[in-house]
């Protein structure tokens, strides 16, 4: 489990947006985590991805000027939506939410005619725009010093043949409500599935204490370029980037709804749990308010999310959690609503917010009406598509800490490459706070490895020195950590006169 602060970090990016054959809502949250190492893309129109490309400016340019009329057609009725879940830094996470969707885009131009003879498929598309990432990444500079990766899960809809794909790499997972029923469209990949071990073995790795290596709990995964050797191919790397890819044909009269999360969501909840949770959330929202998918992913997001840290790593990590609803030609998201309500799904009678929150965290004694405290101020669950998050009032750098309320935007800026201020937020501390300043010697003597620093500029104290420092945050800026430094020195020093304290030092 990586490094937790001593309070989460629940400021919540949401985003929501209609498309002709699906919309979406979608929540991230850090949590308990130091950073922030997810990252998602949402696009009901792939083609968007070009049309709104603002960094790989001359590169779609030249794209678009020789893209046909009858290509772009196409892109236009296909909806790509993914999340990435990083590990060990979140520089791969980012820069396959920026890039995944031009390649696949890109891709899918050149294999157009090939499509149309069927000498290729959506699937080949998607797969080789997993691969292509991966080289590009492996092309990338900055990737000789970057050693993270990420998981990848995917959903492509073609909304003109009725046919959706998942491609998937690692354990994020995608997940198919039909008439109330969860249908995998993806499996985790976990070192010791045997055929996932079997590969790992014959590429020269081992399997130790279930991680790849004794290292990497997961087994597929972009990146992690420290596990994969130039002189084998992509299909037999330790861990490779090769996605598995389901295929499933729509029919609307059956399918509801797509799930696409990372395994912060999957760890709480298994698949049929979460999809009950969206029918019951989609039967009790408020008809006097505007119906949202984005605040029914921030209700699972408040499930999943750990009431403390004293327990096992569950509901500790980063969390995205995004719902795609499939529509009918014309059908209005609010007219979607009301036909799954006609439905009338028969979940099961446990499945309440709060009976679910239970169930996860056994452990720990909740006070009636404060189950979700940690996340909402009210402590309970409101259906209020605006801010109730309880840091929102911590001393942020304006809306760049994370927004509340994207509605519109698509994740578009996920691909856009305007990514340091969106994905990688730090805690801040309240300018109230007292801020209590320790010479780095003590520091030190009470067990250095607990103080920690993230790329974003925050450095981190937590565990048995937290406690033993007395401190009421366990977020020091780099300001404070120099004036420590600095009053190390000056005592260092400072003459000392008194011969009985330098006996006693």
């Amino acid at each position: 489990m990586g490094q937790i602060l001593s309070h989460p970090y629940t400021i919540k990016q949401k985003e929501e947006n209609n498309g002709s054959s699906s919309s979406f809502g979608i929540c991230s949250m850090q949590g308990w985590r130091t950073t922030m190492e997810d990252e998602h893309i949402t696009l009901p129109s792939l083609l968007d991805c070009l049309l709104k490309d603002e960094v790989h400016t001359e590169t779609v340019k030249l794209i678009m000027s020789q893209m046909s009329e009858d290509n772009k057609e196409f892109l236009k009725q296909l909806a790509f939506y993914a999340v990435f879940d990083g590990h060990g830094g979140d520089f791969v996470a980012q820069f396959s939410g920026a890039n995944v969707a031009r390649i696949l885009a890109t891709i899918i131009d050149q294999e157009k005619a090939n499509l149309d003879e069927k000498k290729a498929s959506l699937s080949d598309c998607l797969t080789k725009a997993f691969l292509t990432a991966d080289e590009e990444l492996l092309e990338d500079k900055y990737t000789q010093l970057d050693h993270s990766g990420c998981t990848a899960t995917s959903l492509l809809i073609d909304s003109k043949d009725k046919v959706m794909y998942c491609a998937n790499s690692g354990d994020s997972r995608t997940v198919l409500a039909i008439n109330g029923v969860a249908k995998n469209l993806s499996f985790d990949h976990k070192p010791v599935n045997s055929g996932e071990k079997t590969r790992i073995v014959q590429s020269g790795g081992f399997v130790e204490s279930g991680r790849v290596n004794g290292n990497l709990a997961l087994s597929r995964a972009i990146g992690d370029f420290e596990f994969k050797n130039s002189n084998l191919p992509p299909e037999e790397q330790t861990v490779t980037v090769v996605p598995d890819i389901i295929c499933h044909d729509i029919d609307l009269e059956f399918d509801d709804f797509v799930i696409l999360a990372c395994d912060g969501i999957w760890d709480c909840l298994s698949s049929q749990e979460c999809v009950n949770l969206i029918y019951y959330a989609i039967q009790q929202f408020p008809a006097d308010k505007e119906f949202s998918l984005a605040e029914i992913s921030s209700i699972i997001v408040d499930v999943c999310c750990s009431p403390d840290a004293g327990g096992h790593g569950i509901g500790c990590d980063n969390m995205t959690m995004m719902v795609v609803a499939l529509l009918k030609e014309n059908e209005t998201l609010a007219e979607w609503k009301a036909r799954i309500i006609a439905k009338e799904i028969k979940i099961a009678d446990d499945a309440t917010f709060i009976e679910y929150r239970k169930k996860i965290f056994n452990y720990y004694q909740f006070i009636d009406g404060e189950e979700f405290a940690v996340t909402r101020k009210s402590g309970k669950i409101t259906f209020d598509s605006t801010s109730e998050e309880t840091n929102e009032d911590e001393d942020m750098e304006g809306d760049d800490m994370g927004s509340t309320g994207n509605k519109g935007k698509g994740g578009l800026h996920r691909q856009m490459g305007q990514l340091s201020s969106q994905g990688t937020a730090s805690p801040g501390r309240n300018p109230n706070e007292k801020v209590i300043k320790v010479p780095l010697s003590q520091i030190l003597q009470l067990g250095g490895q607990d103080l920690t620093s993230d790329q974003n500029g925050m450095s981190y104290i937590k565990g048995d020195l937290f406690k033993a420092l007395g401190l009421t945050s366990g977020i020091l800026g780099n300001e404070e950590i120099e004036e420590l430094e600095q009053e190390d020195v000056n005592m260092e020093e400072e003459p000392n006169t008194n011969d009985d304290n330098a006996e006693k030092k």
